[in-house]
Order: structure tokens, then sequence, then C-alpha cells
């Protein structure tokens, strides 16, 4: 089983995987340095990653301000692209940052 975790250890918050025996190291799924990726769901068959992203202009605990930037958007869980997003932050109007669940 993987378990799947964002980490700023690359500058900006990206999203790692890692065996749950913790006998590998982790292993960066995305590579976008334009933003930063949080609040990872994996799907329920484990082949998405459902997850917030910001603008890697955007300091990643701003509250309000990153909130109206997110948007929520659906990765591959293998290469880490983005095969969807799911709320753009046009028309969100969001106020706190959070996260949504499959």
């Amino acid at each position: 089983m993987r378990v799947y975790f964002s980490s700023n250890r690359a500058g900006t918050y990206q999203v790692y995987s890692v065996d749950s025996d913790g006998a590998t190291a982790p292993t960066p799924v995305t590579h976008d340095q334009d933003h930063h990726y949080s609040f990872v769901m994996p799907s329920p068959d484990k082949t998405r990653l459902l997850c917030a992203r910001l603008p890697g202009s955007v300091k990643a605990s701003m509250g309000t301000d990153a909130a109206q930037t997110q948007d929520i958007v659906v990765l591959d869980a293998t290469t880490g692209v983005v095969t969807s997003i799911i709320a753009d932050r046009a028309g969100l109007g969001l106020t706190e940052l959070g996260h949504a669940e499959w």
C-alpha cells in the first residue's frame, strides 16, 4: 500500500508517495514548481489523487488569500499529471483552505 502526502522539501509543496512500511524513500509524484499541492486524497482504487493546488507564487499558509486562488484537481497517481480540474479558482469564492473527498 502507498501513502501520499505533500511536502515543501523541493521549494513548493509537491505530492510524494512512500510504501506504508517506510522501507523506501519518498518518491515525488508531482514535479511542478509553478504550483503548491496539498490535502492529498487517493481515490478508492488508488489510481488518482484529489488535491488542492495553489499557484507557487502564493504562500501556502495565507488563509483567505490562498483559498481564493485554490483549484481542486485530479492527478494521475503514477505520473502526477493533472487529468482534470474539478473546481477552478475563478468561480469558487472560497474563504478557507480545505480538502475535498471522493
